[in-house]
């Protein structure tokens, strides 16, 4: 395990008289000398600054989006895009290009809100719906929005399957993101917690809108949000979802009947592919993508044919 610099036990050292005043302040240098090692670290990255303040580290997106810092999730999507030097860069880039200028997203799965809250800060003119049942994970998402005084996020704290209801999730506080209604990670430190589930179609149909753009990224529980969702689909928005093989198997289907059910609404599934829409057909094991994008044959020619050409 990496060790902290420990700065409070070398001043503690210093103050205490076990540590004389030339070494104490060698030993505080060596420490700082970290400052401009992250200086450099994040040139070419899509982190554009850290933040410390007494308590507290904000990490800054080159999209001008601020995130308040897990001390322990140590995946949290800010993090990744340090760590990465981006995070999930070329779907995102096509995610922006196909997401509306103004209109309606839902973000099924938000976590801390990294595509909710970049969203609607590049589109003052969206209505972006957050949803994120984990209720620790829900605070941190509340927190980032309230960080980036953004009033086009809505927060829910509750996530979609195909009931109405409560369900068991497994939760890792070092790896929130891959918190799921199946235990994913199978370790010991992994704890139950118990999250409200409503179905999409039921919300729509108070929410009583239309809907332009859905995220969706459950950790494999992807196809029940769309079998609840299915009269919501009708609407036709733009479909951004992750299909991880290991993940839906966990859930006893494969990401093909995801393709299959949306195909019966008129959808064709792509991979982004060199900044293209690739059509895909079909899942294989030999598939490296992770995350597609679901565009209406008919409603989203206009995408297609124009703003991000398909290569079938």
């Amino acid at each position: 395990m990496i060790q902290p610099l420990g700065l409070s036990a070398i001043a503690s050292d210093y103050q205490a008289g076990r540590l004389p005043k030339p070494d104490f302040i060698d030993a505080m240098g060596r420490c700082h000398a970290s400052w401009f090692e992250y200086a450099e670290f994040l040139n070419g990255s899509e982190v554009a600054a850290i933040e410390i303040t007494p308590g507290r580290v904000v990490l800054v997106s080159s999209g001008g989006v601020r995130f308040v810092v897990d001390p322990i999730d140590r995946r949290q999507p800010i993090c990744e895009a340090l760590h990465f030097r981006s995070y999930e860069r070329m779907d995102a880039e096509m995610l922006f290009a196909l997401a509306p200028a103004s209109g309606v997203v839902f973000d099924i799965g938000a976590n801390r809100g990294w595509y909710s809250l970049h969203l609607a800060k590049r589109s003052p003119g969206i209505q972006v719906h957050a949803f994120e049942p984990i209720p620790k994970t829900f605070a941190a998402l509340q927190e980032n929005i309230s960080e980036n005084k953004l009033s086009n996020v809505t927060a829910h704290p509750f996530g979609f399957s195909r009931f109405n209801g409560t369900a068991e999730f497994f939760f890792s506080p070092d790896e929130t993101g891959a918190s799921s209604a199946a235990n994913l990670l199978q370790r010991p430190d992994v704890r139950p917690v118990t999250v409200e589930m409503r179905r999409l179609d039921d919300f729509w149909s108070e929410y009583g809108g239309r809907i332009d753009f859905i995220k969706c990224d459950v950790e494999g529980a992807e196809l029940f949000v769309f079998e609840g969702g299915l009269q919501a689909i009708e609407s036709r928005p733009v479909i951004f979802c992750e299909m991880l093989r290991k993940w839906s198997a966990k859930f006893g289907y494969h990401p093909d009947a995801i393709i299959t059910l949306l195909a019966k609404n008129g959808y064709k599934c792509f991979a982004v592919d060199a900044g293209r829409l690739c059509l895909m057909t079909h899942i294989e094991e030999t598939t490296l993508q992770t995350n597609f994008f679901f565009l209406h044959q008919t409603a989203h020619r206009h995408l297609l044919d124009t703003t991000v050409p398909a290569r079938d």
